[in-house]
């Protein structure tokens, strides 16, 4: 079959499938729908209405996205692993109410919240639920009203189609899109396919480490203190311990149960998405702003901060108009890839040779990873053993085979978090007396 006639479904036979639903809000024959299996909202095509036309492929962002392309349009940075920035923000609201709601510094929250005040932006697509038993997507918010609804993180696939749709069906609307790099990706690569105005849209892009598949609802619907009431889950929120944020399982009879993040780091790699082994732009380098937890600053900061990376003049032009809201100050790079550790990306070049796919990244990134020499073969192997043994969502099963070093480890670090709080409390009584 030709390059340009391939479908959506030799994605998903290759692992690269990001639930994004993207393919069936293109789909000129409306042939495709999005089918639960192993965790994932995978599209499943209509053979008899399919003509083959090959756009579902084209605007995939899981069938590996083409970074040469976009720096021909702009130009290629300094590091890859990086992306092109005008400055890096340490930022955090100053309205109380988003502040204690979001999962660091609010500046998502705040900017959105912002640009439909102000009339600037017909509409923004967000999630507002926390209930992960069926597939998420983005809802789209005309006003602010609601919008501390779309507050924390959602470490989940988030589907895109509608949004993507209504963009298509409006083509004179401007729209805000808050998205992870695969999201952006998928966005961008429509934007492209069917000569979209890019003017029209503000991009939000997320820093991300892993997004996981809707098993990890099952999984912790099976913990102990849940029993399968579970109603909602919260990856992470202020609530519970302050910053950077503990579990909170909300149940079906209205209680609520606490859990430490390490119960969730834990089984991250069981629930991953194997896409995320190929993923090669956790900064998200190609929104308007791209946005994550400021780690190298809010250690010190029960309410946490963001790192805001500026990335196009609009995204400029909307931090210079907005510098009343916020308590920010400029940070250098290294910072932001200190604290996100960027260098542990790299190995996923090493996945994506064994995973034998194709990498359109510039060539001097690929010969500069041939140099280390490095060999990732048995960490691959290990981590598709364990996302196949996460598509079982058995909680028993999994917890049995976490090595017991690596759950002290995990409790050393929910310790470690407390002690900067505990030195700032000792030299707080030492002043007063």
């Amino acid at each position: 079959m030709e390059a340009n006639k391939k479908t959506v479904s030799e994605v998903v036979e290759t692992g690269q499938c990001v639930s994004c639903g993207l393919c069936a809000s293109v789909c000129p024959r409306a042939c495709i729908e999005l089918h639960r299996k192993n965790g994932m909202y995978q599209p499943c095509i209509d053979e008899k209405k399919c003509i083959q036309c090959g756009i579902c492929n084209r605007v995939c962002p899981g069938n590996q996205f083409d970074y040469n392309r976009e720096y021909a349009c702009s130009s290629e940075p300094d590091n890859f692993w990086v992306g092109n920035y005008i400055k890096i923000l340490s930022m955090q609201t100053q309205n109380r109410e988003i502040l204690m709601s979001a999962t660091s510094g609010g500046v998502v929250t705040q900017i959105v919240k912002n640009l439909l005040d102000s009339g600037e932006y017909d509409c923004a697509f967000l999630v507002n639920t926390h209930d992960f038993k069926q597939q998420v997507r983005t809802k789209k918010f005309e006003k602010s009203d609601d919008i501390l609804q779309s507050t924390k993180s959602r470490y989940i696939p988030v589907a895109q189609n509608e949004a993507m749709a209504y963009a298509l069906k409006h083509r004179e609307k401007k729209i805000i899109f808050v998205g992870t790099g695969c999201s952006v990706h998928g966005i961008l690569n429509v934007i492209r396919e069917f000569s979209l105005n890019r003017d029209h849209y503000f991009i939000i892009g997320l820093f991300c480490d892993r997004t996981m598949h809707y098993g990890i609802f099952d999984f912790f619907n099976q913990h102990p203190k849940c029993n399968g009431k579970l109603s909602e889950l919260v990856f992470r929120t202020k609530e519970s311990g302050g910053w950077p944020g503990n579990m909170r399982l909300n149940l079906c009879n209205g209680q609520v149960v606490d859990l430490k993040a390490s119960e969730r780091m834990l089984v991250k790699e069981y629930f991953q998405l194997e896409r995320c082994l190929y993923c090669l732009d956790k900064l998200n380098q190609f929104a308007d702003l791209s946005i994550g937890d400021d780690y190298a600053i809010s250690k010190n900061d029960k309410y946490g901060r963001s790192a805001v990376m500026i990335r196009s003049d609009k995204g400029e032009s909307v931090i210079d108009s907005m510098k009343g809201c916020f308590h920010s100050y400029v940070i250098p790079e290294e910072s932001v890839v200190k604290g996100q550790k960027i260098h542990l990306r790299e190995k996923n070049l090493a996945f994506i040779k064994h995973k034998k796919l194709n990498a359109a990244i510039p060539q001097k990134v690929i010969e500069a990873f041939a140099e280390q020499k490095k060999d990732f073969g048995t960490e691959y192997q290990s981590r598709i053993s364990k996302i196949k043994m996460g598509e079982q969502c058995s909680y028993k099963n999994i917890i049995s085979k976490i090595p017991f070093r690596k759950k002290v480890r995990c409790w050393v670090m929910d310790t470690m978090r407390f002690i900067p709080i505990f030195w700032q409390l000792k030299y707080f009584i030492r002043k007063i007396k």
